[in-house]
């Protein structure tokens, strides 16, 4: 039987690391966060609101408008930071994203109309759960 000899194998020690500054990290890392956290913030309100479709169906324009005041609402009582997370695109968007993901379906009685999905309807916590998941990122 051979075995494996490392006599003839070289290794390079050799190694060049570059370094950034925490400062630099964070510099970035802040920029990307005001970037993003406009969005972050529609898809949480939106989210915070699914569960009026959970015992009446909605036009998508209805519940829109119903998220849009509840974001101007909070903005004026000083509870959002964003005033962009109030423009209808991105909470457009946020319906969007929920009813691709199964959150929000159309109704069979009329595809206008949207209601919660049954299995968030039926299970509060995983409707909190999905809440709480955004919400982490609303925190950093």
């Amino acid at each position: 039987m051979e075995y494996w000899d490392d006599d003839d194998v070289e290794y390079s020690t050799d190694r060049t690391m570059k370094l950034h500054s925490l400062t630099d990290q964070l510099q970035k890392l802040s920029f990307f966060h005001s970037l993003l956290a406009p969005f972050v913030e529609s898809y949480w309100i939106t989210a915070r609101c699914l569960s009026t479709l959970r015992t009446q169906p909605m036009t998508q324009m209805a519940f829109l408008s119903d998220i849009q005041d509840a974001l101007k609402q909070r903005l004026e009582d000083n509870l959002c930071c964003y005033a962009e997370s109030c423009s209808l695109a991105p909470l457009s968007n946020a319906v969007k994203h929920f009813i691709h993901e199964g959150v929000i379906e159309r109704s069979e009685v009329s595809a206008d109309y949207l209601l919660l999905s049954e299995a968030y309807a039926s299970d509060s916590k995983k409707l909190n759960g999905l809440v709480d998941s955004i919400a982490q990122f609303r925190r950093l």
